[in-house]
């Protein structure tokens, strides 16, 4: 949907979306689901919100996961770096690395895109507690 890679989708291309999954809705609620999701009244849905939206609350299960993985990988530190992650992070996990798709190098290069690096090249448990909130939204 975002073809630009814009970060966020148009109100065109969240239409578009919703007819392409079959969603049928009158005129004023699609006008009021777009609104509820164009937090900004921008015409622009930009994707944090929108998963921040869907995600809902953290289960306590999945803050204690998230946050007693943390404390293995920074031993209490308030950041980390990317060495850190890479010591523990397993490539080989990834269908693309397992087939040779891709070189591990790669896969983690990938995996540590997804996160905003401090200008000290650190990650902090905030952006690291965003990002593993998304993945184990089902959790």
């Amino acid at each position: 949907m975002d073809k630009l890679s814009r970060g966020g989708i148009t109100r065109n291309d969240f239409l578009w979306a919703l007819k392409e999954t079959g969603t049928t809705l009158s005129k004023h609620d699609l006008d009021k689901l777009y609104k509820y999701f164009d937090k900004k009244s921008d015409d622009f849905v930009r994707y944090p919100e929108f998963i921040e939206i869907l995600r809902g609350d953290l289960s306590q299960r999945r803050a204690d996961l998230i946050r007693s993985t943390w404390q293995k990988l920074g031993h209490g530190a308030d950041a980390i770096n990317f060495g850190t992650l890479q010591k523990s992070y397993d490539p080989f996990g990834q269908d693309q690395v397992k087939i040779g798709k891709i070189k591990p190098d790669h896969a983690f290069k990938e995996f540590i895109a997804q996160w905003e690096v401090r200008k000290d090249g650190l990650i902090n448990y905030a952006d690291f507690l965003d990002f593993y909130w998304v993945i184990f939204i089902n959790f």
